[in-house]
């Protein structure tokens, strides 16, 4: 290497190593037919193998005026979610899903912990108020968005490559799309949400 490449090389070593491959960007717009938007979880799996996805940090879903908050959450395999109560009342916190879990009774100003391990769509319930209802989404994807009541989401940072993506609402089929991310450009997509008989399903999860 000559005086001067060494001396660039100092100066800017990410010459040497690289600098950050460049990712890219989906937009989509997400239309109801007969099933509102609002709920919508959009995510991209990889078609190639990938390493797994680490669990996030603990997420807090709090019982507040007898309602869950916030009633959806997304979340990684692995992911511990702390069901805190702050009404002056009793709460018993559950699934009936797949794999099924109940956190029992108890009372204001306590919390108990679930740890949700397998990919899937929870749904929460309590015991003693039917009408409280919350849903747990478990994607195996850091790529991943919530769709706002207007029908759009964007999910950022994606590496270039090949994806199937997944659209799920409690009240739709699923909705699976192969989908190519190109480097520094945005993909952007028009889907439609169908109602289904049968809802609260990953297609990577049981029934």
């Amino acid at each position: 290497m000559s005086t001067r490449g060494l001396l660039l090389a100092l100066l800017c070593p990410a010459s040497l190593a690289g600098q950050a491959s460049p990712t890219g960007r989906l937009a989509g717009t997400l239309r109801g037919i007969n099933v509102p938007v609002d709920g919508s979880v959009a995510y991209l799996v990889p078609t190639q193998p990938a390493g797994a996805a680490g669990p996030q940090d603990t997420v807090v879903v709090d019982q507040l005026n007898l309602s869950f908050v916030p009633r959806l959450i997304v979340v990684l395999p692995g992911t511990v979610v702390d069901f805190q109560n702050s009404d002056p009342v009793l709460h018993n916190v559950f699934s009936p899903n797949t794999p099924s879990f109940n956190l029992g009774l108890y009372p204001r100003t306590t919390s108990r912990q679930h740890r949700f391990s397998e990919p899937g769509a929870y749904v929460i319930l309590c015991h003693i108020h039917p009408e409280m209802v919350a849903y747990v989404v478990v994607v195996p994807t850091r790529y991943y968005a919530a769709v706002e009541a207007e029908g759009h989401f964007a999910i950022e940072g994606i590496p270039p490559g090949d994806y199937l993506l997944h659209v799920w609402h409690w009240r739709s089929v699923d909705i699976v799309r192969q989908v190519r991310i190109l480097a520094g450009q945005t993909t952007t997509l028009e889907l439609e949400l169908r109602p289904a008989a049968r809802g609260l399903r990953l297609s990577e999860a049981s029934p």
